[in-house]
C-alpha cells in the first residue's frame, strides 16, 4: 500500500449531476497545509512529548524533510552479510514498543526496525538513524488474515530506543475517534503505483477519511458498521500502496496541535481506485495495545506517561519539550 499519484480519478456523473451512491466522495472538507503544523504547542498541551513533527509542511504525495515524522520507523529483515529490507511501516509509541499491521509479522524471526530513517539509499544519514532489534511480535489474537479484521500488532524492541528531537512517540488515543470527511496523514516508503517502483525517501500524503458505511458497500465481508474496527480513506489520485502497510495513519488534534495515530495502513483494491484503502482503527484497540504495553513493559523506570494510552498524554495544561537525550 503506497503513496500514488495515480491517472485522474473518474466521477460517475449523471446527466449533470453524481450519482446518489457516489455524492459521499464530493463532501466539502478542509485540508491541512501549514508550515506550523505539529511543531508548535496548540492552546491544550500533553504530559508526556509526543506526535511533534520537525520542518514539516503537508503536500499530497511528495518526499518529508528529513526527520519530519520523528514517529515514523521502518519495519525490516536482517540477514547476516545483507542490507537490511523495508517491507512496511510502523509507528513508535513507547522506548520499547511499535505499532505494526500484523500482516507484517507473518514472519517473526529477523525483524528490527529503524528509526530516524528516511532516504533509504543512504547507510545512514545522520545520528539519529538507528536500527533496534524486535525482541517479541504480539500479533492481535483476532486476526483474520483471509478478511484483515484486527490487522494490528505490537513489537517488542530488545532494547530501549533513544528518544531525540528526530525520533519520538506518536500521541495515542483511548477511544475511536470519529474522523469522516476530516483529512488524515499518511508516510511510508510503499510503491508510487500499483505494482509499481518504490521510492528511496520517505513519503507523505493526505488523505480524506469516508463514510464507514459507504466503505462497507465496497467491502461488505470486511468492513463492521456495527462495531467498527476500521478506517476508511479516499482522495482522487492519491493513496497507499504495496510497501506502506503497517504504517502510521496520523491525525492533528486541533487542541495540541500534535499528530495522534488513529489508524494502521492494513489493505486496499489496487492503488487510487474508486475503492477507499482501509486501515485498522487504532483506537478501537487502545485496550488491547494498553494490556500489552503493561505486559511487556521491561523496565521499572520507563516513564507512565510514555507506555500507558492515557487521555492526558494528550490533553494537559503544560507539555514537555521533546529531551535531546544525545545531548544530556
Amino acid at each position: 500500500m503506497g503513496l500514488v499519484n495515480a491517472l485522474l480519478w473518474a466521477a460517475l456523473w449523471v446527466g449533470c449531476c453524481l450519482a446518489e451512491e457516489e455524492q459521499w466522495t464530493r463532501v466539502s472538507s478542509e485540508v491541512i497545509d501549514s508550515s506550523e503544523y505539529g511543531q508548535h504547542a496548540g492552546v491544550k498541551g500533553t504530559n508526556c512529548s509526543c506526535g511533534w513533527t520537525n520542518k514539516g509542511r503537508i503536500v499530497g504525495g511528495r518526499d518529508a524533510e528529513v526527520n519530519e515524522y520523528p514517529y515514523m520507523a521502518a519495519l525490516v529483515m536482517v540477514y547476516a552479510n545483507t542490507k537490511p529490507s523495508v517491507f512496511c511501516g510502523c509507528t513508535i509509541v513507547t522506548q520499547y514498543h511499535a505499532v505494526t499491521a500484523a500482516h507484517c509479522t507473518d514472519q517473526t524471526h529477523n525483524l528490527a526496525i529503524v528509526v530516524g530513517e528516511h532516504d533509504l539509499s543512504e547507510d545512514k544519514e545522520s545520528r539519529y538513524t538507528q536500527m533496534y532489534l524486535v525482541d517479541d511480535v504480539i500479533p492481535h489474537e483476532m486476526y483474520d488474515s483471509e478478511v484483515s479484521t484486527h490487522d494490528i500488532a505490537l513489537l517488542v524492541t530488545s532494547r530501549r530506543m533513544v528518544f531525540n528531537t528526530a525520533v519520538g512517540p506518536a500521541c495515542m488515543p483511548t477511544h475511536r475517534i470519529d474522523l469522516t470527511h476530516k483529512y488524515v496523514k499518511v508516510t511510508g516508503w510503499g510503491a508510487l503505483e500499483f505494482e509499481g517502483s518504490s521510492p528511496e525517501k520517505l513519503q507523505k500524503v493526505s488523505l480524506r477519511v469516508v463514510p464507514l458505511e459507504e466503505c462497507a458497500k465496497k467491502y461488505p465481508e470486511v468492513i463492521d458498521t456495527s462495531r467498527p474496527t476500521h478506517i476508511c480513506t479516499l482522495t482522487p489520485k492519491k493513496d497507499a500502496c504495496q510497501g506502506d502497510s503497517g504504517g502510521p495513519v496520523v491525525w492533528l488534534d486541533p487542541d495540541t496541535n500534535r499528530y495522534t495515530l488513529v489508524g494502521v495502513v492494513s489493505f486496499g483494491m489496487e492503488c487510487a481506485t474508486d475503492y477507499p484503502g482501509v486501515s485498522t482503527d487504532v483506537g478501537s484497540h487502545s485496550d488491547w495495545l494498553q494490556y500489552h504495553i503493561h505486559s511487556k513493559q521491561k523496565t521499572p523506570n520507563l516513564k507512565p506517561s510514555s507506555a500507558v494510552l492515557s487521555s492526558s498524554c494528550r490533553h494537559c495544561d503544560n507539555e514537555p519539550k521533546p529531551v535531546r537525550t544525545d545531548e544530556l
